[in-house]
């Protein structure tokens, strides 16, 4: 009886994983027997196989993994000397043994690094995005890239390069090093490498799955015809974990993410103009600066779809099973039914499949496959379309908004505000389809469940993210309040960074409120300084039930008991609206403190009142109770009180009861350094508009990414401002500065009384009092030096007839050092989930239930409720030649008909 040779199966063209014991996964690719002679070596086996696989060995490289039986299991080991080999060809005399090839093409020195760039950038798509979720970690099989299948981007830089090393072992350390400049890859020398390691390591293939339960958020009918809520949640954590599972570099994310806020926050300064606030949807949606590239283009965070459906393709999960299924019948244009779907099986045919008139017969099973590793594998595929149609249909059944949602998740990690609109542009741009606004918008919620996770369980593990931010950036707090059984009521934080930067600004707060949308009502509270360039500076955040009474309160006295600096500065300024939480919290809890009034916000009460008296031209008297409210000539301010007293005294006698000091600029003391609105913070809460719509945890994150990318962006300017010469102020209080030394340049020389007071005229010979004590603030009779802490320009034509500098004269919280003292601390990036504390009752750390205020059903309002600063301002080109004031003309001015 002769002996067979030694006979195996070569498996090529696919793509093996390994998990910790070694067992093996091949996914894809195609298979060949073969036979070989007895005392072939490790060379001569690997010239055969190469010969059997159409391949010339003088042009290809093979490296075989062997699959070895072990008791009931099985175990891969790379074959890679003649002792393996022989081992190999001993085992595969009696029984079949499996060889995993694969082949790769011999490269010279000269063109290895262009030849793998080539090959890395076309087959791999790593995300760098940091999301809030949970990391269950499991091996997952790598797919074969040249299936095209839609998820070859889960294939990370590291382990194609890895696989490279281990492939060229002849190649010199250099080759190595240009792969490590070029990637930013460590690798090891590919002759340091064992000889007996696998050829996949163990962790190169480890990812992480999220476990959410969810009870479900619908507010709004999607038109899908298949609107079944997935198991989607499953793919967030496939793209941005790197080969140790620590996060991706935080600032790329951020510039990739706050790039779009980059002109809006130009805009977060002081600014005392009366502005329109809040706006409506389409005009927030208009100001919002577009994406560098247009939302019609493909990008490569979408998910490839497959050319081809064929037998025995795997997949790693039953939804990217039904993913690649829905996209392939979406650009080819047919539709199937579900025949059978369970944990085992997924069976479909086509819809025509019970048409009389034209029956199609194509029908697909698929199925899970443990001998393959729990992969799921398309096992056969009955017939051919006959049903085709060239034209698409705008109801495509498969294009629905659970599709969509699987189709856009890659986007929603870049990009957490996305529109419905552009959603339905990239589906029209990749499907020729045109879905629905309301299907377009049901697919962004789902996906924003699916890769930040549920409202449930952020609000059950936010205590966990607060300790863990707490632990990575010091001085950072934070405070929840919570029922007796543990349901959320409010939560109170400021990052340690600000709290740290705002003792070097001015002693200004600006507060103010947005609402929240998304799952669960509530408002966003906001404290803001002022930095030494007049940009606004965000500095404690809140999230509570409503604006009422009780919540303002109790956001003050967290700011007063978990900031001390704030109740430790004298010389504090509150400005807000005249809410009546607000006007009692100040007076209980920063008694000493200042506390005026936006002017904005008192035009609209002031408005309402002028409607209730009967006044015909509103905005005539609403503008000039601004100019009073907003001017630091007294002069002026006394012109417009009595214009007003001249069209009613009852309305003069409206502001006077408001308290002068509270909402002028010439009696407010200088506690507002100039400040009168609160814009700046109107402005930073329309940069969060869209963020509002998240899970609590990703709004805190995308405050986090916005004030990062604020800090780095006024560091830069900063570093800018330093290599210029004789900069001591910030570039903006330069600006105003060197108007007022030439503004003095206009003045007469002034008159000297004694050695440290001055009398001054100006160009209208209205004369004024200076007094430059040295050590001390200098005083002008005119006001302004009080109100802006800075010399006017009477004050600078003094110092300059007595060789005096000006400049130290100028507050401190102006100069460039205190600018940079500001963004001196260094925020940190939030830890991953996988380092968060547990819950822990002795610590106090309890698992937290969402809020009572859920929202009702329906579509959530992007606005409040318009009321008189919704308005729009009447504008017109007409300028009265009596008063010059716009809107009327001579004729109709009111105060020529007061006159006559």
């Amino acid at each position: 009886m002769s002996v067979r040779p030694p006979s195996f199966m070569l498996v090529y063209d696919g793509e093996l994983s390994l998990d910790d014991k070694f067992s093996p996964t091949y996914i894809g690719g195609k298979c060949r027997p073969l036979q070989v002679p007895f005392n072939s070596t490790l060379k001569q086996l690997k010239e055969r196989v190469l010969r059997a696989l159409k391949y010339d060995p003088s042009k290809f490289l093979a490296a075989i993994v062997a699959r070895f039986p072990v008791g009931k299991e099985f175990m891969a080991s790379k074959v890679e000397d003649d002792d393996a080999c022989e081992f190999a060809l001993s085992l595969a005399a009696t029984e079949l043994l499996i060889l995993y090839v694969e082949v790769e093409e011999i490269r010279t020195e000269c063109n290895f690094d262009e030849d793998n760039s080539t090959q890395i950038h076309d087959s791999v798509v790593v995300e760098h995005a940091d999301e809030l979720r949970d990391t269950t970690d499991r091996s997952i099989p790598v797919r074969n890239a040249n299936l095209g299948y839609a998820s070859r981007k889960y294939i990370v830089n590291y382990i194609i390069c890895h696989k490279l090393c281990n492939r060229f072992l002849k190649l010199r350390e250099c080759q190595c090093r240009s792969i490590h400049e070029t990637y930013g890859i460590n690798l090891s020398c590919p002759s340091t490498q064992s000889q007996h390691s696998p050829i996949f390591g163990l962790n190169d293939i480890r990812l992480s799955t999220p476990t959410i339960d969810d009870e479900g958020y619908e507010t709004m009918s999607s038109g899908s015809s298949d609107d079944v809520e997935e198991d989607v949640d499953e793919l967030v954590n496939d793209e941005n974990v790197n080969i140790n599972g620590v996060k991706d570099n935080i600032n790329e994310f951020i510039r990739e993410y706050c790039v779009r806020t980059d002109n809006t926050e130009e805009q977060m300064t002081v600014n005392n103009e009366y502005a329109e606030f809040p706006k409506s949807t389409r005009q927030w949606n208009a100001e919002v600066p577009s994406e560098s590239r247009s939302i019609h283009s493909l990008t490569n965070d979408e998910y490839v779809i497959p050319n081809e459906l064929v037998e025995h393709m795997c997949f790693r999960r039953k939804s990217e099973l039904k993913f690649a299924i829905q996209g392939w019948s979406i650009i080819n244009n047919v539709q199937f039914v579900v025949v059978a779907s369970n944990r085992q099986k997924f069976t479909i045919e086509c819809i025509q499949h019970d048409n009389l008139t034209a029956k199609c017969h194509w029908r697909l099973h698929a199925s899970l496959s443990k001998r393959l590793g729990g992969v799921w594998k398309i096992a056969t595929i009955k017939g051919q379309h006959t049903c085709t149609n060239p034209i698409l249909q705008a109801g495509h059944r498969q294009c629905n908004s659970q599709f969509i949602s699987f189709f856009i998740i890659p986007t929603i990690r870049k990009q957490m505000d996305i529109k419905p609109r552009e959603i339905i542009g990239r589906v029209e741009a990749k499907f020729n389809i045109k879905v629905s606004y309301m299907k377009a918008w049901d697919s962004r919620r789902k996906a924003i469940k699916s890769v930040f996770g549920s409202w449930e369980e952020s609000y059950r593990s936010l205590n966990l993210f607060m300790e863990a931010i707490v632990a990575a950036m010091p001085g950072t707090v934070y405070k929840i309040q919570s029922s007796s059984t543990q349901r959320f009521q409010r939560l109170f934080w400021a990052f340690g960074p600000s709290i740290n930067g705002w003792k070097y600004c001015r002693p200004v707060l600006s507060l103010d409120g947005t609402f929240l949308l998304g799952k669960y009502r509530g408002t966003l509270l906001i404290a803001v300084g002022l930095d030494a360039n007049n940009g606004l500076f965000p500095l404690a955040f809140g999230i509570v039930e409503s604006e009422c009474n009780e919540s303002w309160i109790w956001f003050l006295r967290m700011l007063h008991e978990l900031v001390p600096s704030i109740s430790s500065r004298s010389d504090l300024c509150i400005i807000s609206d005249r809410h009546a939480g607000l006007v009692r919290g100040c007076r209980e809890i920063f008694p000493s403190a200042a506390h005026h009034h936006c002017l904005r916000h008192l035009r609209e009460n002031f408005k309402k009142a002028v409607r209730q008296m009967g006044i015909s031209d509103v905005e005539f008297v609403c503008q000039k109770m601004y100019t009073a409210g907003n001017t630091d000539d007294p002069d002026l301010f006394n012109q417009m009180m009595v214009d007003i007293i001249k069209i009613k005294p009852e309305i003069h006698q409206w502001l006077v009861e408001r308290d002068l000091s509270k909402w002028t600029l010439i009696f407010d003391g200088g506690f507002r350094y100039g400040v009168m609105t609160t814009n700046a913070s109107e402005a930073f809460n329309g940069i969060l508009k869209r963020a509002r719509g998240l899970p609590v945890q990703a709004l805190i994150t995308a405050i986090y990414y916005n004030i990062v990318r604020m800090f780095i962006r006024r560091l830069e300017m900063i570093i800018a401002e330093e290599h210029q010469s004789n900069n001591f102020f910030s570039a903006r209080v330069q600006v105003k500065i060197r108007k007022l030394e030439s503004d003095a340049r206009r003045i007469p020389e002034p008159t000297r009384v004694n050695l440290h007071e001055f009398q001054v005229f100006d160009m209208s010979s209205r004369s004024y009092r200076v007094d430059i004590t040295p050590g001390s603030n200098s005083l002008c009779s005119c006001g302004r030096t009080i109100i802006y802490h800075m010399p006017c320009a009477h004050v600078i034509s003094c110092t300059a007839a007595v060789r005096l500098s000006h400049l130290e004269y100028v507050s401190e919280f102006y100069t460039l050092n205190n600018f940079k003292m500001t963004y001196a601390d260094e925020f940190h990036t939030i830890p991953d989930k996988q380092f968060w504390p547990i819950h822990d009752p002795v610590v106090g750390l309890y698992p937290l239930t969402p809020p009572n205020f859920r929202r009702r059903s329906g579509r959530p309002k992007s606005t409040r409720y318009r009321n008189t600063m919704d308005e729009r301002r009447h504008e017109s080109s007409r300028v009265c030649s009596h008063c010059h004031m716009t809107g009327h003309n001579k004729t109709t001015c009111p105060a020529r008909r007061r006159n006559h």
